[in-house]
């Protein structure tokens, strides 16, 4: 096997190593019950649809929709609330956010534009020790224990989400791979950080300076620049 036929598999198997690590850290959340931050919100989902979910807010005092229809999502296929598979969603979106933080990193420490950041067996063990690294950092991080196992911690979680997708494919578009999809995917991974979460608006000075790292003043197309922006 060629390296570039590698490529997707050292990628697989960090997946892997993210899913494997989210397990290790906070699998036991799965056995937990509701808490009482749960049973705050779960009121607005019963009583709305997603269409309501969106244009209302009722006694909310904040405006998250995403989340909110995940859970009645949840709620309509389970019939009710389900704590296993809600901490299931939990677990399973943290893992990612994970991979993609170890994504975004070997991508800052690589110019080469690939579509998977590493390229061959020599450039992937010389970064290897990036990627893994900053995605148990982000995995690890203390303050993850508390989002995880309180299935309303999901508001933080999809905001991460959001934000690193968003990151990524605003990279993807200046590196002037994807067209007008990975452009029009970016909007949407901020659209949906910004409804995860008041930090959404976050989203575009981080983005700032992201470019500032990735291109270290090498910058790409500045129309391409100000449409992403």
């Amino acid at each position: 096997m060629n390296d570039k036929a590698r490529q997707p598999l050292y990628w697989l198997l960090f997946a892997v190593f993210c899913g494997g690590v989210t397990l290790l850290l906070y699998g036991t959340s799965l056995n937990l019950p509701f808490f009482f931050d749960d049973f705050v919100h779960y009121p607005f989902v019963e009583d709305n649809n997603v269409a309501r979910i969106w244009f209302s807010t009722d006694d909310l005092a904040y405006y998250r929709p995403l989340n909110f229809t995940i859970w009645r999502i949840t709620y309509e296929l389970f019939q009710g609330h389900d704590p296993f598979t809600d901490h299931a969603i939990n677990l399973l979106l943290h893992a990612v956010n994970g991979f993609m933080v170890g994504w975004l990193a070997s991508r800052l420490w690589s110019l080469r534009g690939d579509r998977f950041p590493v390229v061959t067996r020599d450039e992937f063990q010389d970064d290897v020790w990036r990627i893994y690294l900053s995605a148990a950092l982000f995995l690890l991080f203390p303050f993850s224990y508390q989002a995880i196992t309180l299935i309303s911690g999901m508001f933080h979680i999809m905001f991460a989400l959001g934000l690193a997708l968003s990151l990524w494919l605003a990279l993807v578009w200046l590196d002037g791979r994807g067209g007008y999809v990975s452009l029009g995917l970016c909007w949407l991974s901020a659209f949906f950080g910004v409804f995860s979460h008041e930090n959404g608006p976050l989203i575009v000075p981080l983005l700032v300076g992201l470019l500032v790292l990735a291109y270290r003043g090498a910058w790409p197309n500045r129309r391409r620049i100000a449409l992403v922006l």
